[in-house]
């Protein structure tokens, strides 16, 4: 649909320069002739800077974050692998959905990843109409300010999907080269540690994995960067879990992969269990310990 009406707008532009240009020549450069000449030019190029549907809020429609994946979703990629200056090899499928009722879904997830016994794995994006836009660069500067919660985005959640593939991805490599990989990082064994908890060590690879997501997304600049709460104790980490996860993980790896860079950190931290909740909340105890 959108590739036709392109094309069709295309063709009525390049028949209105014709005619202006025509009246050009005839009426020498008339400022009528040039003027609508501009507006012309300037409609289509807002067009083209807006090509998925918004709704009466100016936010992603269901249909446009559908269209949105479909013709973005190779771009992406692109884009994800050149920043990490490697290529994902992992055999992904992207859909969307609405994920409401997706078993374990919880109300801020914005999107399903599943992890197949194979390796391979498959990205539902929600399509519910949550998103403040397509990506970062659909609004303006004053409400990127005025924003409070980040992950509102559609590009940015799938980037940050995409990594947990390409996490995924150096698992399953480590393992094929015969490298040692901590048992909560072990893609076969995550019903294991469901089934059988060590909540502490399954928390602290959770923290470590959506920590290098959203890394790559705030260093991608995708998402407004959020100031992540400040934790003292073991029980603020409880309490404030999600924002630990999401946020202080950002803080917490940074350092660490700028350093090495994305990949060959991953390679590091999955070689090393997790860190404990002492050793998220005092970093340089987690760091001294890696092999």
């Amino acid at each position: 649909f959108h590739f036709f009406a392109n094309i069709f707008i295309i063709c009525g532009i390049i028949n209105t320069m014709e005619f202006f240009r025509n009246k050009i020549l005839k009426r020498k450069k008339s400022i009528i002739t040039i003027l609508m000449f501009a507006f012309f030019l300037f409609s289509f190029v807002q067009f083209a800077q807006k090509p998925y549907p918004v709704n009466k809020n100016n936010k992603p429609t269901r249909a446009g974050i559908d269209l949105y994946v479909a013709y973005e979703k190779e771009k992406t990629i692109k884009e994800l692998q050149e920043f990490l200056n490697d290529s994902l090899l992992i055999d992904v499928e992207i859909t969307t959905d609405d994920i409401s009722e997706y078993y374990k879904n919880e109300e801020l997830d914005m999107a399903y990843h599943i992890t197949y016994s194979d390796g391979s794995a498959e990205i539902v994006i929600d399509n519910r109409e949550r998103y403040v836009a397509y990506d970062i660069n659909g609004i303006t500067n004053l409400k990127k300010f005025n924003l409070t919660t980040s992950n509102q985005f559609v590009k940015t959640v799938l980037v940050h999907e995409l990594m947990h593939t390409y996490f995924l991805q150096k698992v399953v490599i480590a393992k094929y080269l015969g490298a040692y990989v901590s048992k909560e990082y072990d893609y076969r064994n995550i019903m294991a540690i469901q089934i059988f908890p060590n909540y502490e060590k399954a928390f602290g690879a959770e923290f470590i994995e959506e920590g290098v997501c959203q890394y790559v997304v705030n260093e991608m600049k995708l998402e407004i960067p959020k100031v992540p709460p400040k934790s003292k104790t073991v029980n603020d980490i409880l309490e404030n879990s999600n924002e630990i996860k999401y946020y202080y993980s950002i803080q917490f790896l940074k350092p660490f992969l700028d350093s090495l860079g994305v990949g060959e950190g991953i390679n590091v931290l999955i070689r090393n269990s997790p860190p404990s909740y002492n050793e998220i909340l005092n970093p340089n105890i987690f760091y001294k310990r890696l092999l």
